[in-house]
Formats: C-alpha cells, structure tokens, sequence
C-alpha cells in the first residue's frame, strides 16, 4: 500500500469516526500527508489539538496497528489556544474533585477517571479501568461527572475523549 493509499484510508477513518464528534464541538480535522509510519494533521477549533490527535492514534491503532505509527499535527499558521489563569484555577480545582470523589465512587467498579485539560469552558477528560468501554460510561460521564462538574461551574462542558474501543475490562459489557 503506498504513502498515498494510507493518507486516504486514514482521511476516511477520521471522517467516519472522529470528525462527526469533534463537529459537535466546533472543530475539525484535516489530513495533510502520511510519511513513513507518520500522519499529519490539521486541527481546527476548539478542542485541544493533542486531545484529537490521540482520538486518531487511538482510533488507527485499532484499526490498522502496523501502518501507522505517529500522529502529528501539521505546521499551524493559526494561534494555539490561550490558557487563562481563571483556567488554570479551575483546573487546579477540578482535579482535587477528581481524586477526592469522583475516583474513590469509580474505583468501586475498577474505573478511574482522569483530567486532560480545560480550554473554553470545556473540561476533557478520559476515563479507564472498568470504565474504558463499559456500556455504562456514557451514563456515568454525563450524570455523575459532568453533573459534579456543573454543580461547581455550571459554563463547563465536559468531553469524554476516551479510546472506549481499547478497553480491555470494561465493568458492563
């Protein structure tokens, strides 16, 4: 298969699994070249740019684990998003919550939850363990996290960013 032909089954494979999701927060993907193990990419929008490039990698490894071997974001010509010191707090905040409550209720099912970061308003986070692809994680990122989450800061979103197909022990299949 040539650098080409993986460009574009990658190109597909985003289209089909990861670009109808990062959308729904604003955001884009944009393949640019594949060479040697290595997929560029352009991101766009709101969601952190390692956040989705670990989305894809998590995704093509699954799919076609010998073809790709890095995800790496293109030479940006955009500004990266700007990290607030109201962020910085928050975040600080919301990772004590993480590991007092949230962690200690998930751990009774083998789970863990864990922050990635927060930028506009929006809390990314990944959750593992027993949570990874448990068919209850939707239900508990919603209603337990976000719920929480929202009672301190109710502007927050919070964006599961999990590889729900790698998890090897999901608690409710």
């Amino acid at each position: 298969m040539s650098n080409e032909d993986r460009r574009e089954r990658a190109e597909f494979l985003i289209e089909k699994n990861i670009a109808p999701g990062l959308a729904k927060h604003q955001g884009q993907v944009k393949v640019v070249s594949y060479e040697d193990g290595k997929l560029y990419v352009k991101v766009r929008g709101q969601m952190p740019a390692d956040v989705v490039r670990r989305a894809i990698w998590g995704m093509l490894r699954n799919a076609a684990p010998d073809e790709y071997a890095e995800v790496l974001e293109a030479p940006d010509d955009g500004a990266a998003p700007v990290k607030t010191a109201q962020d910085e707090e928050r975040l600080g905040k919301l990772r004590e919550v993480f590991d007092e409550q949230i962690n200690p209720a998930l751990a009774s099912h083998g789970g863990f939850a864990e922050v990635v970061d927060l930028y506009d308003n929006q809390l990314f986070i990944r959750v593992g363990g027993g949570c990874q692809g448990c068919s209850s994680s939707m239900t508990t990122v919603k209603r337990g996290i976000e719920g929480l989450v929202r009672q301190m800061y109710p502007e927050i979103l919070v964006v599961d960013t999990t590889d729900h197909n790698a998890g090897m022990n999901p608690y409710y299949r």
